[in-house]
């Protein structure tokens, strides 16, 4: 039986200079490129990889997942033009590829199959959790052999309800109840939690609570804002499987 390693990046221990200080894994935010690919490289060194084996998609906050394997080695790891595209989802069933996943405010969530030697990370942003990016990527495991009695999800920092203010539009492309337990009415607009969110979600699919982590952290300090209305970075989740003999 294989195992699977996640690793959550944050903003500290990278090369990048303010305001992407300093391990920022965005090539797309108009950092260095030369200080992301040390960033990145420094990451992959982190889950016992390198830049070869990394792949990355071109997120566009939708539900696409690709299940990649060892040929898309590379793939996206030095280049936005060799992403995998219009990805918000990757899953891999090999121990030779790492597969990340960025995000700044949107929510990282890992879907880990131990057992099955499989791994799913999803990019669930607003938008993407309206197309229903959470449940395709669980779908797709379980059509690929995954039993959703071995799942067991590990949900990332994202943005806090305090700081995720938006238009009813967005309530209700979530499917929210105006008077939802994550609708905050206290103020002028709407706030959402959009944690909740994910978390409602996910045991909706069929996930038992138990087996859902859910980080108790939010961006906007030690991890990259893109609400922060600055120019900012990208941190990413990771994940890696594992030989028995690593």
């Amino acid at each position: 039986m294989a195992s699977v390693v996640t690793w959550l990046s944050d903003r500290h221990g990278g090369v990048s200079l303010p305001p992407f200080d300093s391990l920022n894994l965005g090539l797309h935010v108009g950092d260095d490129d030369t200080a992301v690919i040390e960033n990145r490289r420094r990451a992959c060194a982190a889950v016992g990889a390198t830049l070869d084996d990394l792949v990355v998609a071109n997120q566009v906050h939708g539900a696409h997942v690709t299940v990649v394997g060892g040929e898309h080695r590379g793939r996206g790891a030095t280049t936005l033009e060799t992403a995998i595209p219009q990805t918000d989802a990757l899953i891999c069933e090999t121990t030779s590829v790492v597969i990340a996943i960025l995000v700044a405010d949107c929510v990282p969530v890992a879907i880990v199959d131990d057992r099955g030697g499989r791994v799913g990370l999803a990019h669930a942003g607003w938008r993407g959790i309206a197309a229903g990016v959470l449940e395709a990527t669980v779908l797709t495991m379980l059509e690929r052999g995954s039993l959703m009695t071995n799942l067991r999800c590990e949900v990332g920092p994202g943005i806090s309800a305090e700081r995720f203010e938006v238009g009813e539009e967005v309530v209700e492309q979530l499917g929210l109840h105006p008077n939802s337990e994550h609708v905050d009415r206290t103020q002028l607009r709407p706030h959402v939690d959009l944690t909740g969110v994910v978390l409602d979600r996910l045991v909706g699919i069929g996930l038992e609570r138990s087996m859902i982590s859910v980080s108790d952290e939010r961006t906007g300090d030690r991890y990259f804002s893109a609400r922060s209305g600055a120019q900012t970075g990208r941190f990413a989740m990771l994940a890696k499987i594992l030989d028995n003999g690593e």
